[in-house]
């Protein structure tokens, strides 16, 4: 006999096979916030999406994971491209972009910058504030990431603060005059783009750098790099000595290298004074010092060929 089903009972039977899906996709949403899938305790904060759009490049999202406490990122599973307290632009929140700012205390009071890669603007706030000063040109070519940065992200323009919205390349190409550091932070999904790590172009980076010029770059370690090896290779035939500093519990390195080419880094005793010395001075929020206390990894010289801008169009 066939059974007869009433409409509450079929309105029953609906909610009860929908609520797992939907403790699901509330889990699933917060799990992708902040990295966990636990329920919040009652008046704890929910993370929350507050832009979401596709740029002409990647699927731009900021949520806000504290209050205050702001994130970029590309696809809402994506990890933070950047993060930003409001109201204070002191307090670099990611470990590799405080590993950045080793590089003030090797190239002290540096009065021009130049940033491929603005992201969220927190280097270029940072900068800003601490030394009132510098003229940072920064680049990025995604309009819609700059568009956030400005809207949800504290960054602001100011006469020293230039934003280009295009390719970095093609600015620091035809930059006039040269750079203290320049600061490379630019991805395209989970990868640096490509025509951002040959040789050509770290041979552009090395010619804008000034007589006493450093450059900084954030790569991915090799586990999550598949071009890592020909990015060492390149950088070690710029500058020739170069730096790496491995960044704990995080899939970042930080890379160093001197126009000059010589080692980036002082011996490590003299180099934790230095960073101590920039922290007392400038009065900053965090301790440079974890970042190079194991002083720069070890790097086998890289072999093979060359990354060149004519592999990229085979």
């Amino acid at each position: 006999m066939k059974q007869r089903w009433t409409k509450p009972a079929v309105l029953a039977l609906l909610l009860l096979g929908l609520a797992p899906l939907l403790c699901w996709s509330v889990g699933d949403t917060r799990q992708a916030l902040e990295g966990s899938g636990t329920t919040p305790g009652a008046g704890a904060f929910v993370p929350r999406i507050i832009f979401e759009a596709d740029s002409p490049y990647t699927h731009v999202v900021v949520t806000e994971d504290m209050p205050g406490l702001r994130s970029l990122r590309f696809q809402v599973r994506g990890g933070r491209q950047s993060q930003v307290q409001l109201g204070q632009p002191l307090q670099l929140r990611l470990p590799y972009v405080r590993a950045f700012m080793v590089s003030l205390a090797l190239v002290p009071e540096p009065k021009r910058v130049m940033i491929v890669g603005l992201g969220g603007g927190s280097m270029a706030m940072f900068l800003r504030t601490l030394y009132p000063e510098i003229e940072v040109d920064a680049a990025d070519i995604d309009p819609v990431v700059v568009d956030v940065a400005e809207r949800y992200l504290d960054f602001k323009r100011d006469p020293k603060t230039h934003v280009y919205v295009e390719d970095g390349r093609k600015v620091l190409e035809r930059s006039a005059g040269s750079y203290d550091l320049i600061l490379l932070d630019a991805f395209a999904g989970d990868d640096v783009p490509k025509h951002l790590i040959t040789i050509e172009f770290m041979a552009t980076v090395r010619q804008k750098l000034s007589d006493r010029g450093l450059a900084v770059a954030n790569v991915w370690r090799p586990s999550a790099n598949r071009d890592y090896f020909p990015i060492l290779r390149n950088w070690q035939a710029t500058f020739g000595a170069c730096c790496v500093l491995d960044i704990p519990d995080t899939p970042n390195t930080v890379y160093l290298g001197r126009r000059d080419g010589t080692p980036p880094t002082p011996a490590p005793e003299e180099l934790m004074r230095k960073l101590e010395q920039l922290r007392v001075e400038k009065r900053l929020p965090f301790d440079l010092r974890a970042y190079v206390r194991r002083g720069c990894a070890e790097q086998p010289i890289a072999q093979g060929p060359l990354l060149r801008d004519a592999d990229l169009h085979r």
